[in-house]
């Protein structure tokens, strides 16, 4: 069995070690980091509450999620609206994407690639990573290559996307860009002790140069003792509920929000 502590104790004498010499985190080689990462992501189904605060091309949205999440294999997402009802259910793998609007019963469902990602919630980004970055994990790091290193983190690059990596005690950045696609930047902060698992409480997504935000507060996260199965992911489609297909409505806006 994983042990979630084992990646914490293994930073933490890293912490000290270099506190102790220069004042300042000394950081592991990448391949140990990627694999220690790898290590304490659970294989548990994470249950994760919060709220967020999203805004894309001149419109603000305040709302509280519910998700549902296998990291780096599968996610669900309920959007809800002030009164609690739902507003949107979002279902990702690697292979499938579904978007629900419920007060419409209007739906899309496309394969889940980095372009449709941006299409829907603006962020250019692999589905394995997103679905770690959302559970305060980081990247896939393990399908990541180190290109080079500073004092506080590296340059790594997955295919066509790269990426830089700040380190403080735990992860604090991380900027993501592919091709002419603009920038992605993710930051955590706030890192506390819930259910024996060290989790950021703030997750910050920003695409500076289309004024895109996404701000999450985890108020709760809880492990599942539950099988994963990939009806636990499907989004549920009422009925009547009507396809649409994403190249005629997507207009360059994320249309999550």
């Amino acid at each position: 069995m994983r042990s979630p502590l084992r990646y914490c104790a293994l930073w933490l004498l890293l912490v000290l070690a270099g506190c102790a010499s220069t004042g300042k985190v000394s950081l592991p080689a990448y391949s140990e980091f990627a694999a220690a990462r790898r290590e304490a992501v659970p294989s548990a189904v994470l249950e994760i509450y919060g709220r967020f605060a999203a805004s894309a091309s001149g419109k603000s949205v305040r709302a509280s999620y519910n998700m549902l999440l296998q990291p780096a294999k599968n996610g669900y997402l309920e959007i809800l609206d002030p009164s609690k009802q739902q507003s949107h259910a979002f279902g990702l793998d690697s292979s499938e994407l579904v978007l629900l609007w419920s007060k419409q019963a209007e739906f899309i469902r496309e394969p889940a690639s980095p372009e449709n990602l941006q299409a829907i919630t603006g962020f250019p980004i692999q589905p394995d990573d997103l679905l770690l970055l959302m559970a305060g994990y980081g990247l896939n790091f393990s399908e990541w290559k180190e290109t080079g290193s500073r004092t506080d983190g590296w340059s790594l690059q997955r295919g066509a996307f790269t990426a830089t990596l700040n380190m403080k005690e735990e992860i604090s950045r991380i900027r993501i860009q592919s091709g002419g696609n603009p920038e992605v930047i993710v930051e955590y902060s706030d890192y506390q002790m819930i259910n024996d698992r060290l989790v950021p409480r703030n997750i910050n997504f920003n695409v500076p140069d289309r004024k895109i935000s996404l701000r999450m507060q985890i108020d709760k996260f809880l492990p599942r003792d539950e099988e994963p199965t990939s009806e636990l992911f499907q989004v549920q489609l009422p009925p009547d509920a009507r396809r649409l297909l994403l190249k005629e409505i997507y207009s360059g806006k994320p249309l999550i929000y």
